[in-house]
C-alpha cells in the first residue's frame, strides 16, 4: 500500500454521511495528446500529494480519526492503449461500475485511456479520477488542478448561528424530523443499478449571450434549461418540484457549515412552465428569493446529521432499510468552479471535462465550466434518462449549440 501514515482528522457529519452512502465523485478529461504511462503516474503522485486524505481505505470506516496511507500511484492507477482510433466516454463505464467500498484499496481510482491515433474530435487520451465524496468535492478540483493543496480552507469563520427561539425549535422538532426521515428511507425506490450517467457539452459563450438576452443569471438558465427537459412538457400547470442545489460561500458559518467540506446546500421549491423560457424565468425567480447567501436548509441539514450520527452509533440496526444514499428531493444540481486542466493534465488545455456525481437514488445534475463549454453530468434513473436528449433539445431551441457525449 505504501510507506507511512497520515492522520487527518474526524469525520465531519456531512463525511460520515457520504462515506456510509458511498457517494462517489469523478472527474473525466479528454486530452489532445497520448499521454504516457509516466506522465500517467507522476500526475497521480502530484494528486496524492496535494490530497493526502485521497490515500483513506473505506474498509477504515469507523466514528474516529480518517487515517490514510501513503499510496504508490500504481496502487490505484489503470493504463489502457485503445485498440482502435475512437475513444468514447462509454469505454470508462466499467470503471465507474466497480467499487470502492469493501476492497482493502484506497477510495481513489484512476484510469488513463489511450488512443494511437486522434479521434473525429482530435483527442487522443480520456483521464479519469474518482473517489469517495467524503474526501473531495467540486470546490477541490481548481485548486487540484492549479497545483494546491485541496484541504486549504482559508474562508474566514463568522458566526451565524440562528436566533436562540430557531435553536429552541429545531430542538423540539429535529427528533420528529429524524424519525420521518427513517421511515421515509425506508419507502420503495428506483434500483440504483438502473441509474446512468448522461453527458451534454453545452456552447460558453451562447449561454453568456441567452442569459443576458432572458436578463438571468446564467446559474437560473442552466438549472431551468436541465429541469424543464427532464420535467417539463406537463401543460399549463406545470409540475411541482422541489430542488436542492448547492453553493460554495466565500465564508464558513460556525456550527452550520461542514468542517471539511466546503459546499453549503440550500433548496428550491418551483413550478414548472409551459415553455421553457417560464421554466427558467420560474428557476430564476425562486433562486432570487432565496436571498445572496441563505442559512437555513443548511442548518437544518446539518443538525439532521448530526442526529442520525448520534442515532447510528446507539442503534445501527435502524439505518439498514436505506438511509444513506436517501433524498426528500426531484433531483440536486451542482456548478463546479471553472475547470482548467491543461497545467496539470498535458494537452488539456483545449479538451474538455465532465465532473460527476453517484449519489445513490437521487438523480443530479453536476455542470462543470471549462473555457469554451459549460459540460453537464447527469446522473439519471431509465425514466429520465430516455429525456436525455431534451436537454441538447430544449438547448438548440434558445439557440445554445449542444452535443451529447457517449
Amino acid at each position: 500500500m505504501g510507506n507511512g501514515i497520515t492522520r487527518l482528522r474526524r469525520f465531519s457529519n456531512l463525511q460520515w454521511y457520504l462515506a456510509h452512502s458511498q457517494n462517489r465523485v469523478h472527474l473525466a478529461c479528454a486530452s489532445r495528446e497520448a499521454i504516457s504511462q509516466e506522465a500517467f503516474h507522476a500526475l497521480l503522485s502530484k494528486v496524492l500529494a496535494l490530497a493526502p486524505q485521497l490515500g483513506w481505505a473505506e474498509t477504515l470506516l469507523d466514528d474516529g480519526l480518517i487515517e490514510a496511507d501513503a499510496v504508490a500511484p500504481e496502487h490505484v492507477a489503470q493504463y489502457e492503449c485503445a485498440a482502435r482510433q475512437g475513444l468514447r466516454l462509454a469505454d470508462l463505464a466499467p470503471q465507474l461500475a466497480k467499487p470502492l467500498a469493501d476492497t482493502g484499496r484506497p477510495a481513489f481510482r484512476a484510469l488513463c485511456r489511450a488512443a494511437p491515433e486522434p479521434d473525429a474530435r482530435g483527442l487522443r487520451s480520456w483521464l479519469l479520477l474518482e473517489a469517495s465524496h467524503a474526501l473531495i468535492e467540486g470546490g477541490d478540483v481548481a485548486p487540484l488542478l492549479h497545483g494546491l493543496p485541496s484541504q486549504e480552507d482559508v474562508r474566514p469563520l463568522v458566526d451565524l448561528r440562528p436566533r436562540r427561539l430557531q435553536r429552541l425549535a429545531a430542538g423540539v422538532l429535529m427528533p420528529l424530523l429524524a424519525a420521518l426521515h427513517l421511515g421515509a428511507s425506508a419507502l420503495p425506490r428506483p434500483d440504483v443499478a438502473s441509474f446512468r450517467f448522461g453527458r451534454v457539452a453545452l456552447e460558453r459563450a451562447a449561454i453568456s449571450a441567452v442569459a443576458r438576452r432572458m436578463q438571468v443569471t446564467q446559474r437560473a438558465l442552466l438549472f431551468g434549461l436541465v429541469l424543464e427537459a427532464l420535467f417539463g412538457g406537463r401543460g399549463r400547470w406545470g409540475r411541482r418540484l422541489n430542488v436542492a442545489y448547492s453553493s460554495l460561500p466565500q465564508v464558513r458559518a460556525l456550527l452550520i457549515d461542514d468542517s471539511f467540506l466546503k459546499v453549503r446546500m440550500d433548496e428550491l421549491r418551483l413550478r414548472t412552465g409551459e415553455k421553457a423560457e417560464a421554466t427558467i424565468a420560474a428557476t430564476a425567480a425562486a433562486i432570487a428569493a432565496r436571498g445572496p447567501s441563505p442559512l437555513a436548509v443548511q442548518a437544518w441539514h446539518s443538525a439532521l446529521l448530526g442526529w442520525q450520527r448520534r442515532l447510528w452509533r446507539r442503534v445501527p440496526w435502524l439505518f439498514q432499510h436505506g438511509l444513506f444514499g436517501y433524498s426528500p428531493y426531484h433531483i440536486v444540481l451542482s456548478l463546479v468552479p471553472w475547470v482548467r486542466a491543461g497545467k496539470m493534465i498535458p494537452g488539456a488545455s483545449e479538451g474538455i471535462c465532465f465532473a460527476a456525481s453517484m449519489t445513490g437514488t437521487t438523480p443530479n445534475c453536476i455542470y462543470a465550466v471549462g473555457a469554451r463549454h459549460i459540460t453537464l453530468s447527469l446522473w439519471l434513473p431509465p425514466v429520465l434518462y430516455a429525456r436525455l436528449g431534451n436537454v441538447a433539445a430544449v438547448a438548440r431551441a434558445l439557440q445554445i449549440d449542444a452535443e451529447i457525449w457517449e
